[in-house]
């Protein structure tokens, strides 16, 4: 009991000293809700339940990923649904198309639900991940965030704690911000490429953990390359002249960002593509924001080469061959909002346009004009 009783006369002593609860903080409550969000520890279990995934007399397409998937803003019809349009029309009444997309849910989250997939006997899973890996675990120690996924509850049990005055205290004590920031300023370039491959190769033993289990299934799994706004972010292409990019006093971090996003403005607009592309990719892999780097996709690429059930859609590719003018609002906005990696209503039209190729490509669609089997 001396535990018990010693916890008892700290939290009096904090409810004395009028040490307010973490709870009722507000930035802790938005960083842990965002955290929440993001490693939910028994989110695939009530997110991909059976129900949905039941399809009597016809074939089972399952789509696993994050927002990206699931479709952001809230409202914009997913690739899912456009494909699940577009196959009724290709192959009537033969398919049902279920979206285990789940905004913030990194790979082990995708994990999970394309288990419960295989275990409902899905012939198709399409695998559009890894923005969300890179934008939870970060670059100043992945190893740990890693870690902490994989024991969420740990989370949980902070947040039935924050309740209380005298853990509250005591995290006060131990850090002096409540809500950390989640883009604190970036560690040297050695760290950060060493980060990028701690999470790339936590990406890759997840994914190919699926791809084993697909194959005991006979399950055909398509790999996608994913896409992320390299020109407008985080300055839209109305701010180039007029916005400083990054104040150099403030954020010495950031001086060899805005040194390539600069040169990736100026090849644009002297109309060398080419040079622009790799200039703002440069850009992007130096300061992610959120968005998966170049490693990300060289993963997926391997991972797709290395099976003979897994398929790849290159849609990095396909994007940069069908976007010289740049890969920016145009693709991850509207008239509303422009972010980071989101597609838009016209993005989401191609991935489920190349997703329909693949298909028929592998005999799982007939193609137009032909007889179904």
């Amino acid at each position: 009991m001396a535990p018990v009783v010693f916890w008892v006369c700290i939290e009096i002593a904090a409810r004395v000293a009028g040490t307010p609860p973490l709870s009722e903080n507000d930035a802790y409550v938005a960083y842990t809700t965002q955290r929440r969000c993001q490693f939910s520890w028994r989110a695939a279990e009530t997110a991909c339940s059976n129900e949905p995934l039941k399809h009597p007399d016809t074939r089972l397409l399952v789509t696993l990923g994050g927002s990206s998937v699931f479709g952001y803003p809230p409202g914009i019809p997913p690739f899912a649904a456009r494909l699940k349009k577009l196959l009724d029309h290709a192959a009537p009444n033969a398919w049902r198309v279920v979206n285990l997309g789940l905004p913030c849910k990194n790979s082990l989250f995708l994990r999970n639900c394309a288990y419960r997939a295989l275990d409902a006997g899905a012939e198709v899973l399409v695998i559009y991940a890894g923005h969300n890996d890179f934008a939870g675990y970060g670059v100043w120690n992945p190893s740990r965030q890693i870690w902490l996924d994989q024991n969420a509850w740990l989370y949980d049990l902070e947040m039935w704690l924050s309740r209380s005055r005298a853990f509250s205290a005591l995290i006060r004590l131990m850090r002096n911000d409540t809500a950390p920031n989640l883009f604190p300023p970036l560690p040297g370039p050695a760290q950060i490429a060493a980060a990028q491959q701690i999470v790339a190769a936590a990406f890759a033993r997840r994914i190919t953990s699926v791809i084993d289990a697909a194959a005991a299934r006979g399950t055909r799994i398509i790999l996608s390359t994913v896409v992320s706004n390299l020109y407008e972010h985080p300055v839209k292409r109305a701010d180039w002249d007029s916005s400083p990019l990054y104040n150099s006093a403030a954020r010495p971090d950031l001086v060899a960002w805005a040194q390539r996003y600069r040169e990736g403005i100026a090849r644009h607009r002297s109309g060398d593509f080419e040079a622009a592309l790799s200039a703002f990719t440069a850009a992007r892999d130096t300061f992610m924001h959120g968005r998966a780097p170049t490693l990300l996709n060289e993963q997926v690429r391997e991972l797709a080469s290395q099976h003979s059930h897994v398929s790849l859609i290159d849609f990095e590719r396909q994007l940069h061959t069908y976007a010289p003018e740049g890969i920016g609002c145009n693709f991850f906005g509207n008239d509303s909002y422009c972010d980071q990696f989101h597609p838009n209503a016209r993005t989401h039209r191609m991935i489920a346009a190349a997703l329909l190729d693949k298909l028929r490509e592998l005999g799982f669609v007939p193609a137009p004009g032909a007889r179904p089997r």
